[in-house]
C-alpha cells in the first residue's frame, strides 16, 4: 500500500516530467518506446588504482516503471539506449553506463514507480 510520501513523491515527479519532460525513445534490440523522461545528471567518483581519482558526469534519465512494464524483463538491460532528438533535429543517443562496479540504473523512489538510468552520449546524427 502507498504511503503519504510515497504519493507525494509521485506527484511531485510526475509534475517535474509534465513540465520539464522530453520525448525520447528507450530501445531495447527491435523494440522501441516512446515515452517522456526527465533529464538529469550524476557525478560519480572513480579511483584508478592509486595514482588518481576520475569525476565522471553521467546524462540521466527519470520516467515511471510502467513505462517499460511490456519489455521482459521489465528494468533496464546492457545493451538497451535512449535516443532523443532536440530542437535543432540532432538525434543523440545515449547508451547505459555503470560505472565502478555499480548498476546502471536505480530506482528513484520507495514504491519502485520511477526509473532513474544512468547514461552516457555515444552517438550524434
Amino acid at each position: 500500500m502507498a504511503t503519504a510520501v510515497d504519493n507525494a513523491t509521485d506527484q511531485a515527479l510526475t509534475t517535474a516530467r509534465d513540465l520539464a519532460g522530453r520525448s525520447v525513445t528507450y530501445h531495447r534490440g527491435l523494440s522501441e518506446i516512446s515515452l517522456t523522461a526527465i533529464q538529469g545528471s550524476t557525478e560519480f567518483e572513480t579511483i584508478d588504482g592509486d595514482v588518481s581519482i576520475d569525476d565522471v558526469e553521467s546524462v540521466d534519465w527519470i520516467f515511471k516503471t510502467s513505462d517499460i512494464a511490456n519489455l521482459s524483463p521489465a528494468v533496464p538491460q546492457a545493451g538497451d539506449y535512449v535516443a532523443y532528438e532536440d530542437d535543432d533535429g540532432v538525434t543523440r543517443r545515449y547508451d547505459l553506463l555503470a560505472i565502478a562496479g555499480q548498476k546502471s540504473w536505480r530506482y528513484s523512489d520507495r514504491a519502485r514507480a520511477w526509473i532513474r538510468l544512468h547514461t552516457k552520449l555515444t552517438e550524434e546524427a
